[in-house]
């Protein structure tokens, strides 16, 4: 077993994520075989000098951790292991720690034992960030006076806001472009599932959706200078529906690590192999399409998949509103999938750098 303290992460989120505190430390204890976060006060026996000193995030995914013994009456320590476990493991293992100092410091506010945090609300936030997927980012952490454990997702000036309350419900609301938008309500007793909630609701306006770009075929050079999509980008096959199929698209709340996996797996250059290549786009604009009878032409629906990657509840399609019955309207749907490539102006490696690498 291994005990350690709990910091926040830098700034840049690649340095120490856990290190030794001057103060008092907070610590959790972790069982090598489900690395399980476990408060110190639960096991009085531990020693509480044993703790991680530091961990380093790499690029691989995992955190690098030193694990030291203090010595006695100073801030010296002397290393006794180095090992490598999941960033995710350690990120769940700092805001896990973060929620239980919350929820002791408002009982020590309040005094009251009965507005306290409930077992039960904490078995749920419990529940929801040990399933939370792989493509979901962990959120920030708060606890209301009235018992609640509330959940706050931010990417930009969008949110997402969810609240476990006292009495086994979980509540999501969104802010979309400034707009607050509807989520859902769902009821948590007696195992209820919380599969709604992450699928994250429906595709708002002001989302930017994220094509993979797998084929420098799909990319010209403009007159300026500029890297546009082709048609090639939007298969009619996959605009109309054709045989299951869709534009496949990812939602702006997909974490970072599950965007680069995905993109590195879709990508088939091998020019781009370090640095897949993007294109990003604004949903309003594609629902404001209209054909020649003012109809819209396009819908972006939230669409959750499980492929051979994987579970993503992040994923969306892109489909044509009403497919004409014939396949006679080839100049309307030529305008649309050139109308679709003005809307995915941003075309770009996923690092930011532009394409440099044209087809030929």
């Amino acid at each position: 077993m291994t005990a350690f303290n709990v910091a926040a992460p830098s700034a840049d989120g690649r340095s120490s994520i856990l290190s030794l505190g001057s103060a008092v430390p907070t610590f959790i204890l972790y069982g090598r075989s489900f690395w399980e976060p476990r408060e110190i006060d639960m096991f009085p026996s531990a020693p509480a000098e044993h703790f991680i000193h530091s961990a380093i995030q790499a690029a691989s995914g995992t955190v690098t951790v030193a694990s030291g013994m203090a010595l006695p009456r100073s801030e010296e320590w002397r290393l006794v292991s180095v090992e490598t476990v999941p960033a995710r493991t350690a990120m769940l293992a700092a805001l896990w720690g973060r929620l239980m100092r919350l929820v002791r410091k408002a009982v020590a506010q309040d005094g009251d034992e009965a507005d306290a945090v409930s077992t039960e609300t904490i078995e749920h936030a419990r529940r929801l960030l040990g399933e939370l997927p792989a493509a979901i980012e962990f959120p920030q952490v708060t606890v209301s006076s009235d018992g609640e454990i509330v959940f706050t997702w931010f990417r930009s000036d969008d949110r997402l806001e969810a609240i476990l309350a006292p009495d086994d419900h979980l509540t999501w609301v969104f802010r979309f472009d400034g707009k607050v938008t509807d989520g859902d309500v769902i009821a948590l007793g007696e195992g209820g599932s919380l599969d709604p909630f992450y699928k994250a609701g429906p595709v708002a306006d002001g989302e930017t959706v994220i094509r993979f770009v797998p084929l420098q075929d799909w990319v010209a050079r403009s007159g300026t200078g500029r890297a546009e999509l082709t048609v090639a980008a939007f298969p009619e096959e996959e605009l109309e529906g054709r045989k299951g199929k869709s534009v496949s698209v990812l939602r702006p709340m997909t974490g970072p690590a599950e965007l680069v996996r995905r993109a590195v797996a879709r990508n088939r250059e091998a020019a781009w192999a370090g640095d897949p290549v993007v294109a990003r786009g604004s949903v309003g604009p594609m629902r404001q399409l209209r054909d020649g009878e003012e109809r819209r032409e396009i819908c972006v629906n939230a669409d959750p998949i499980t492929d051979e990657l994987g579970h993503c509840p992040t994923h969306a399609s892109i489909l044509r509103s009403n497919p004409p019955p014939d396949r006679s309207q080839r100049l309307q749907r030529a305008k649309l999938r050139l109308a679709l490539v003005s809307v995915f102006l941003d075309v770009a490696h996923l690092s930011g750098d532009p394409i440099t690498d044209w087809s030929t």
